[in-house]
């Protein structure tokens, strides 16, 4: 996968943001399942699916959408899937196929509203069957003794929750 349609991830307190550049297909589907799923499996409740950069979106990529929504309902996740900057193409696809009832697009109090463009600049690609860096190994970008969510190294001071405060979400 080019970096003309590439998916970028980063795993913050209290969710996952997973960025879909260039066309949201069935060549970048495996790509978002595979990372999606790794997340749901860790314990994430919160995806984001940044489309901001996304320039379409094929039958494929909109399914995998409704089936993490449907995977973390089904694990009684309060967060589910959120959509940032989705733009008026792909709202209007997401609405016309009824996905707006599963997804939250946009959602005004979402924990990064206002933080877009930091968390942005905070993601790394994500390739089929390798992770990012962050993810494994010895500088792991979280700490995996805490029961509290996952923190990036250098996510900004903005974005951080006291575990009190994600307890009341």
């Amino acid at each position: 996968m080019s970096l003309e349609n590439a998916i970028l991830v980063g795993v913050f307190d209290g969710f996952t943001w997973i960025r879909c550049v260039g066309k949201g297909s069935f060549v970048t589907s495996p790509v978002m399942k595979e990372c999606a799923e790794n997340r749901i499996a860790a314990g994430e409740r919160c995806l984001v699916i940044d489309l901001q950069a996304c320039t379409g979106m094929d039958s494929t990529f909109m399914g995998q959408l409704a089936s993490f929504s449907a995977r973390l309902s089904k694990l009684g996740a309060t967060g589910g899937v959120q959509i940032a900057g989705a733009g008026e193409r792909n709202r209007n696809s997401l609405e016309d196929l009824g996905l707006d009832c599963l997804l939250e697009i946009d959602p005004p109090a979402a924990l990064w509203r206002g933080h877009a463009n930091e968390v942005r600049g905070l993601l790394e690609p994500y390739l089929l069957g390798r992770p990012p860096a962050c993810w494994t190994g010895p500088s792991t970008c979280w700490n995996r003794t805490r029961s509290s969510p996952p923190r990036m190294r250098r996510m900004p001071a903005s974005l951080r929750v006291s575990s009190e405060s994600s307890k009341k979400r």
